[in-house]
């Protein structure tokens, strides 16, 4: 007697094949890299790279979108270099198709290993992360990720 039945219409999804009565391989441990996606550097920062932290401890990795218009980088990095909370800070260039795009396209040069992606969430009011949301429309970087198997996006809610 089977204990668990899977719909037939579940049973391709994604790329990966169910067979019934066949289990899938075992679950591996890969390599995690945590990113952490920042538009200011604030209590909300602090909160999602400590969940990074703690997720990723050798492998995290802060981004940061320059917007033109959006004042000079140099004021973001400034503020960053003083806090120096010891994360690697990478800087990336909004070509005008918005800060997710940009953040998508570093992201699917990093390899097959496993990311996850913690993003500064505050709903409803102006916190860390709400440069990605806005210039996209609330979901746009969570959206944009998902063709992307070896990425995990995880909201961390901060004051």
């Amino acid at each position: 007697m089977r204990s668990i039945e899977i719909h037939p219409g579940l049973q391709t999804r994604r790329g990966l094949h169910l067979v019934p009565g066949v289990p899938p391989g075992r679950p591996a441990r890969a390599s995690l890299t945590a990113v952490v996606p920042l538009d200011r550097v604030d209590d909300g920062a602090r909160l999602a790279l400590s969940t990074a932290i703690s997720c990723a401890p050798r492998h995290t990795v802060a981004l940061h979108v320059h917007v033109d218009g959006q004042g000079p980088v140099d004021a973001f990095t400034r503020d960053w270099e003083r806090w120096d909370p010891g994360v690697r800070l990478v800087v990336l260039h909004d070509d005008g198709r918005g800060p997710a795009a940009a953040i998508v396209d570093h992201l699917e040069h990093l390899g097959d290993d496993a990311v996850l992606v913690v993003e500064p969430w505050n709903e409803g009011a102006h916190g860390a992360g709400d440069g990605v949301r806005e210039a996209d429309g609330g979901d746009g970087l969570a959206v944009r990720l998902q063709h992307l198997p070896h990425v995990v996006v995880s909201r961390q809610q901060v004051p």
